[in-house]
């Protein structure tokens, strides 16, 4: 046993007694949702043992573990031996968590190589990018390295750094209650508080320090921020940002407290919360393989706290995996690992993905998960369509993993192996097989044509394209099942072709309805102020340059040169083009500035100096503010209700095309990376089309 355990029972709880949420607006939530599907044997003991805990899993800890130890011991695959294990197992799993053995530690860190193990985390937290005020903010790199604006900047003042410092060493830390944990602190990684405490200025020469930043918005005369704290990009998507330096031991409300007092934090939403504390751990980005094994042997796999994640629901979960994996690979198949828009494929994703020079391990949040092709604002719907895609998934990622193999996480040969929605599509296809064959039939005797009859059946039924497609998906699937199953390698569901889905034309405006719409928008302009003078300069400039939505609300003055009648637009991926500004867009701009630089005026110190865009305090319009600014001007349309922000681009590039214009001219001024999703729209102008014909054929 180690210091922290009591018991000799296996999954003794020695921290919390919770599980977190199993709410599934909560990250956590999607995790054990995910894991029931693997029909996880953690959280079956957790709902035998649960105990009153609000919207948390929370469990009595003797029962817990009494239930899990005699799920173990009856198990008839399982025999259970006690004794310190001291060499690496292959075939094998290990996952013996935050207090492994000196002996272990050793041999794992020979094997991997010492620098792949760590024995302290130094966590800084992690915040969600969506919950910061970027008009506080200020993008650019130390002395312009990399990028030169690849970290997010928050400025301070000398008297709000003195009151920061004040919080931080007045604010409440977490203690210790075992002697395991006891950290000696090290002193290139101190926690932010202990610095604070050291000295007034220790922290604004340490990770504050504000030299070699320079904020491109800062106006001459403006003072030089009095310190900085730096934000760290975690994903590719933009979604994490760490807060570098800034480990800690502060307690949850303290954090909390604390850290909103940093400008541009005011809302933020903690993803991750900092803490130093003991917990062995694998470099896994640079250790380990995709599935986490060792990378000079597939069979010898980690799981648990030990390969970076955090929590026992993580732990739980990343085991669950492992044993699948170990199964598959014990008999000749490929180690499997769920897509990341699945919480527990992106926990994955992140383990074996993340900056080895800069990794630390991670709990399951929702900025982890791949972003959905479509930006949604609504916080609430754009996590409900995440779990809601993620669930999906992983039910696709069972029934592939039950097809292949027939099995389900250890369990003993006669249970349940498929859950019952894989049997829907099935099911379908065997009533109109009943049907199709007027009598007697087999899953053996069916062939491509009953596959194509039934395709056919549902589409006359008017199911879309694209669920006609999912369905052959699940019926090809549910053959693999059977040949896994009971030998049956025929599957005429190969044979047949996957409905190709109907591609959505985008919605634009016809030249007709745009002069109505500008009619109107110009209308309110000389009847109006402020408002709908700028409401009218946004409209212009999305129909004379065809940029997105986050370009617009974007700009900044720097951007814009009315003299040359062109703009600088930063597109995706941080990709930059310079687009014309038409003649009407230039006169409705310089028409708004007039206006804006009043209110900037009245709005003094508070105004947003260097944005196109700005609201009646001067403060940049958010993406959401544009967006319904737009739709209020939509709205005078007969079919306004149906059309957004987006399909004044497409109206820009279909009239452009209309009017001749070179394919590849478009795509540039469009900033697409791929000539072809451009051409889209060339199938939405019939007229377009007719123009063509009669100029080049010789007997239109």
């Amino acid at each position: 046993m180690t210091a922290a355990h009591q018991t000799d029972r296996l999954a003794e709880l020695v921290c919390s007694n919770s599980f977190k949420s199993v709410e599934l607006s909560n990250a956590h939530g999607l995790l054990k949702a995910e894991m029931r599907r693997l029909s996880s044997v953690v959280l079956d003991a957790a709902d035998q043992a649960r105990v009153p805990g609000g919207a948390a899993l929370a469990v009595d800890r003797v029962v817990f573990a009494q239930a899990v130890s005699a799920r173990i011991a009856a198990h008839p695959r399982i025999a259970v031996e006690r004794g310190e294990v001291t060499e690496l197992p292959s075939p094998g799993v290990v996952a013996t968590g935050p207090l492994t053995s000196e002996a272990l530690a050793t041999q794992i860190a020979r094997r991997l190589d010492t620098s792949a193990l760590a024995f302290f985390d130094a966590i800084a937290p992690i915040v969600a990018g969506d919950s910061l005020d970027h008009n506080r903010l200020f993008r650019a790199s130390r002395y312009g390295k990399g990028g030169g604006d690849d970290y997010l900047n928050a400025p301070f003042t000398e008297e709000l750094y003195d009151a920061f410092v004040t919080a931080l060493r007045t604010g409440e830390q977490y203690q210790p209650h075992h002697e395991f944990d006891k950290t000696p602190y090290f002193e290139g990684c101190l926690p932010v508080e202990e610095m604070a405490t050291r000295g007034r200025d220790v922290l604004r020469f340490g990770p504050m320090k504000p030299v070699g930043l320079t904020d491109p918005g800062r106006k001459p005369g403006d003072n030089q921020p009095f310190a900085v704290v730096q934000l760290r990009q975690e994903d590719r998507a933009g979604q994490m940002w760490n807060l570098v330096g800034f480990q800690t031991r502060l307690k949850i409300p303290e954090q909390q407290r604390v850290f909103r007092m940093i400008p541009g934090l005011g809302a933020a939403e903690f993803l991750r919360f900092g803490s130093i504390h003991r917990n062995a751990y694998i470099n896994a980005p640079r250790a380990l393989t995709a599935h986490l094994s060792a990378k000079d042997d597939p069979r010898l796999l980690f799981a648990g706290q030990l390969t970076g994640v955090e929590g026992y629901t993580e732990s739980a979960a990343t085991g669950i995996l492992a044993g699948i994996n170990l199964a598959r690979l014990l008999a000749g198949d490929d180690p499997l690992v769920p897509p990341p828009t699945t919480m527990l494929g992106a926990l994955y994703r992140y383990v074996h993905g993340a900056d080895p020079e800069r990794f630390q391990p991670m709990n399951a949040n929702f900025g982890l998960l791949e972003p959905l092709e479509r930006e949604v604002r609504d916080k609430a719907k754009k996590r409900e369509l995440l779990v809601e895609r993620a669930l999906a998934d992983m039910d696709a990622f069972v029934a592939q993993i039950n097809a292949e193999v027939g099995t389900r996480n250890a369990e003993p040969a006669g249970r349940a192996s498929v859950p019952r929605s894989a049997f829907r599509v099935p099911r379908s296809f065997a009533a109109f097989c009943g049907r199709y064959y007027g009598g007697n039939w087999s899953w053996v005797g069916v062939d491509r044509l009953a596959v194509r009859g039934w395709l056919g059946a549902m589409q006359q039924r008017g199911l879309a394209k694209r669920s006609a497609a999912r369905a052959l998906s699940a019926l090809r699937t549910f053959y693999r099942f059977l040949d896994a199953t009971r030998g049956l390698e025929v599957n005429p569901a190969k044979a047949a072709r996957t409905p190709k889905p109907e591609r959505n034309l985008p919605t634009h405006l016809d030249r007709f309805e745009m002069d109505l719409l500008f009619a109107e928008a110009e209308r309110r302009a000389d009847a109006g102020g402020f408002v709908e003078t700028r409401d009218l300069a946004m409209l212009e400039l999305f129909y004379s340059t065809g940029m997105r939505l986050a370009e617009l609300a974007g700009l900044n003055d720097q951007d814009l040169d009315l003299v040359s009648d062109q703009v600088k637009v930063r597109g995706k991926g941080k990709k930059e083009r310079i687009v014309p500004v038409g003649t009407h867009a230039t006169q409705a701009l310089r028409r708004y500035f007039r206006q804006r630089d009043a209110v900037a005026a009245a709005a003094a110190g508070t105004a947003d100096r260097r944005a196109v865009f700005v609201g009646r305090r001067g403060k940049r319009l958010t993406p959401r503010s544009v967006q319904l600014a737009i739709k209020r001007l939509l709205r005078a349309l007969p079919r306004g209700r149906d059309l957004h922000v987006h399909s004044l681009r497409h109206s820009f590039a279909t009239h452009l095309l209309d009017a001749g214009a070179d394919l590849r001219a478009v795509q540039e001024l469009l900033g697409h990376a791929s000539l072809g999703t451009t051409q889209v729209y060339t199938h939405t102008s019939v007229e377009r089309l007719k123009k063509v014909y009669h100029q080049a054929h010789p007997r239109a």
